[in-house]
């Protein structure tokens, strides 16, 4: 399956470059997991006192929407982390704060928690042009599904550390009262976790 990782960009919320990257290594195969990693290291150390880590790593979020969740790009993603968090670590002075990179991963965490707050199904807007609620909805579901593959790989490798957000994607899956639209989406996410982290979760730090 062909991947459009290009309109990643459209949402403003990804760095393009860094988007530019993944798509060379993702969609076009021309460059390693490796490689890319060393090509975000080399274009991050070009300016050390402008990181723009929230879109650094928006783009590694945005672009795990875009990808399906059965796809072998979405290990591939991870993949790039690995290889990033690997490279020889240095520290930079960012504001009041000195952030190691990359094996750090700076400030990762703290975005990757925002993503998973603000950006379900639900919380897209409706009004997008010639979509009708229902459509969009639909379309953010899968989108959902394929970011919630992402997470359960991500803490698969010992990226994040999410147990308790497992347990309520299963939670909400199994036991919340829910309309048949919203339960669809929910078993498809929830799903995701057992896929991938299976019985390994429930013996993971709860973190």
């Amino acid at each position: 399956m062909a991947l459009n990782l290009a309109r990643t960009v459209k949402a403003g919320d990804a760095d393009p470059k860094v988007v530019q990257i993944l798509t060379e290594c993702l969609e076009f195969d021309t460059i390693t997991e490796n490689q890319a990693a060393r090509r975000i290291d080399e274009y991050n150390k070009l300016d050390e006192d402008q990181y723009n880590l929230e879109d650094i790593w928006g783009a590694f979020f945005r672009a795990s929407f875009h990808i399906p969740h059965d796809h072998p790009a979405q290990s591939r993603l991870v993949q790039i982390l690995l290889e990033l968090k690997e490279l020889p670590s240095r520290t930079v002075q960012f504001g009041d704060k000195e952030l190691i990179f990359w094996s750090g991963m700076p400030l990762f965490h703290g975005y990757f928690s925002e993503w998973w707050q603000f950006c379900g199904p639900f919380d897209r807007p409706m009004d997008e042009e010639g979509k009708s609620p229902e459509e969009i909805v639909e379309e953010a579901s899968h989108e959902w599904q394929n970011f919630v593959s992402f997470s359960a790989r991500l803490w698969k490798a010992g990226l994040i550390g999410l147990f308790r957000s497992s347990v309520y994607t299963l939670r909400e899956a199994l036991e919340d009262d829910t309309g048949e639209l919203e339960l669809k989406w929910r078993i498809a996410a929830a799903s995701e976790w057992i896929v991938h982290c299976g019985a390994s979760d429930s013996r993971r730090d709860q973190r």
